[in-house]
């Protein structure tokens, strides 16, 4: 029995050694065979054997071979999802930066293309931050080493005048142990912007204290009068800054900062913004949501990496740089791009960059518009970094003044001419009220469409420079735009009933087409003008109507158990009643002139001015929001409500 047992034991071991052993080489085989193919041209040849080889075992150098493979074959998007798996085998090992770098390899071929539409409203909130917009996102510019300053008069409204359009802020560096730029608060302030401050301890964080000078840095700005986003110690993550190396004294010293700027200065936002890269150890330097107002990033465009004229950045998309952050913290905090441009011109090979420069700022303005929707601030560096002064001899390379190139500055000036780039900062202390104007945008996949609307494209492929998008509504063309943000128009009247097919072909810049995507969409009952005392809903959709447009709602109102629930805040705020919400007791407490509600989230028991009562459901919490029963929270506030069954049409009026 024993020896038996010993055999058993002896087999199953060699089979254990064994095993891999002839995995690794018939990976090995295929690996091989693949490479010589590569290098012989035979390039799907070596493809076969490279998709073998990664089928046996998923390593790193296989999916690079296959990645580069694919990409010698013009399948790009293979390459790019190719590049994903190698990215995802150094992640898992660890190693941070060879993923990052792997990745951006794979964003860079990678093809993405949505569809929104816009349409006039608002959009629901939740809690919204200090000075954040309901909607839409502030417009702001760095102008203090621009042309423009030799121009008589105000810079800041010079500049409004030429862009032909009021900029919400204006930004400017400041060394930490100099007295608050008095001047140039003053002088946006008459020109009707708010300011952002990038105040830098330029002699290390030891320097900075809860002392006499912050003290009175803090109390200069509040007698400024004016909004000011203080960006203190930005770029932290990078290490060309000296107060790099240390997350924890950084913390503690950004921490230092807020809380002396919440107790003297209760017009200062606090910004805390890290440069796009390295992204390795960005969250490291976050000082916590408490000292926190904005969270912001640093991104630039540049025609090359490090001024490196064999690294090309033409298929790099700057949103990419805004995904990770975004993903991070834009559920908690309002993001704001605090400080961004792209290079017109640049002196590593001598040659114009304006359409680089157009196709990058496009990118991001329009791209932040439509697929970031809490991005509120966007502020260009418009310095021509060849000839400015006080800038590091490394970054004397690229022109991004907006003033110094008139096709440029046409591109931005009609950019920014939409109504979604704001002039005001508002919702907080010496700022104007908010009265949104900017439009709502949604995803068209999956909409109900009940008027006719304007829509825009986002679309990046292999190849950098897309000659044109062209539209096809069920078969027939509708248009063919050549720039971003490749907008088209629905009409509601040309529309079939029920569902509808747009189909997005993307064309490269030799007019072969790139890629092509089918959304579909509903045509489905409309809404006619609103009265100012009633709001529609339907079941299942994210858009609510009123009379000045539509409300495009944090979630849509559905049925469960035989009773509808809806937005426990939309609802009561479009009602006229105060919403408040405790945290510690999960208490919602509706005030409506003499009338006050309490609900507790999960609990079927109310009050109604202080009287006990039971309801059918509890008030439930969905993906942050909350709801109640539809019935019950609107006759309590004294509305009407009227229900259409096939159209799942709900009326209120109040």
């Amino acid at each position: 029995m024993l020896k038996k047992l010993l055999a058993v034991m002896l087999i199953c071991s060699a089979i254990a050694f064994t095993l891999p052993e002839t995995a690794e080489a018939n990976d090995w085989k295929h690996y091989v065979r693949g490479v010589e193919l590569l290098e012989q041209g035979r390039v799907k040849e070596a493809i076969t054997e490279l998709n073998r080889a990664a089928s046996i075992s998923p390593k790193g150098s296989t999916y690079r071979k296959l990645a580069e493979a694919y990409e010698l074959d013009k399948q790009y998007q293979k390459a790019a999802d190719t590049y994903y798996l190698e990215a995802e085998t150094h992640r898992k090992r660890g190693d941070v930066n060879t993923y990052l770098a792997v990745k951006r390899l794979a964003d860079a071929l990678n093809t993405e293309i949505d569809l929104f539409v816009e349409q006039k409203g608002q959009r629901a909130q939740g809690t919204l931050g200090k000075y954040e917009p309901a909607n839409g996102m502030y417009i702001g510019a760095y102008l203090e080493q621009d042309q423009i300053r030799n121009q008589p008069g105000n810079t800041y409204r010079n500049f409004n005048q030429l862009t032909g359009k009021q900029h919400a802020v204006y930004f400017t560096y400041h060394h930490y142990g100099r007295e608050f730029p008095h001047n140039f608060a003053r002088q946006v302030k008459e020109a009707g912007g708010a300011i952002q401050l990038a105040l830098e301890p330029r002699t290390g964080l030891n320097q900075v204290k809860d002392d006499a000078y912050l003290r009175k840095f803090a109390r200069d700005a509040k007698a400024a009068g004016v909004p000011i986003f203080l960006r203190y110690a930005s770029e932290m993550n990078g290490g060309w800054v000296p107060w790099n190396g240390n997350p924890d004294l950084y913390k503690e010293k950004f921490r230092t900062v807020a809380k002396v700027m919440k107790e003297e200065a209760p017009n200062v936002a606090m910004v805390w913004a890290p440069s796009a890269t390295p992204e390795a150890y960005i969250d490291q330097y976050y000082p916590g949501d408490a000292y926190v107002d904005w969270v912001g990033i640093n991104l630039y465009s540049v025609p090359y990496l490090n001024g490196d004229p064999n690294r090309p950045t033409d298929q790099l998309n700057p949103l990419d740089k805004v995904e990770p952050i975004y993903n991070t913290y834009a559920n908690r905090k309002p993001i704001m791009i605090a400080e961004t441009a792209s290079s017109h011109y640049t002196s590593v090979d001598q040659k114009d960059k304006t359409h680089f420069a157009e196709t990058k700022m496009k990118m991001l303005y329009d791209g932040l518009k439509m697929k970031y929707p809490r991005v509120k601030a966007v502020h260009w560096f418009s310095v021509d970094t060849i000839s400015a002064q006080n800038i590091p001899i490394d970054r004397r390379s690229n022109n991004y003044s907006l003033t110094v190139n008139d096709r440029f500055l046409a591109s931005y000036k009609g950019m920014i001419q939409d109504p979604y780039y704001l002039s005001k900062v508002v919702n907080g202390p010496m700022a104007a009220e908010d009265t949104p104007d900017a439009p709502v945008i949604s995803e068209l996949e999956g909409m109900n469409l009940r008027q006719s609307v304007k829509g825009l494209g986002f679309a990046k492929t292999y190849d950098p420079n897309i000659s044109k998008v062209v539209y096809r509504l069920n078969g027939a063309t509708i248009g063919q735009p050549t720039q971003y943000p490749f907008s088209f128009n629905l009409n509601y009247n040309q529309l079939k009933a029920g569902t509808n097919q747009l189909e997005a072909i993307v064309f490269d810049s030799k007019d072969n087409v790139a890629a092509r995507k089918i959304f579909t969409f509903t045509k489905a009952s409309p809404v006619s003008s609103i009265q100012p005392n009633r709001l529609v809903m339907f079941l299942g959709d994210e858009h609510a109507y009123i009379h000045d447009g539509i409300m495009k709602l944090l979630e849509s109102p559905f049925t469960t158990g035989g009773r509808t629930q809806v937005p426990l805040r939309f609802i009561s705020e479009n009602l006229g009643a105060n919403v408040q919400w405790d945290q510690s007791s999960r208490t919602v407490t509706i005030t409506k002139g003499k009338t006050t509600i309490r609900l507790v989230i999960d609990s079927t028991r109310v009050t109604v001015n202080g009287t006990a009562k039971t309801i059918d459901q509890a008030p439930i919490v969905r993906q942050g929001t909350t709801f109640v029963p539809l019935r019950f929270v609107t006759e309590e506030q004294g509305a009407e409500i009227k229900y259409t069954p096939g159209d799942y049409r709900i009326d209120i009026t109040y």
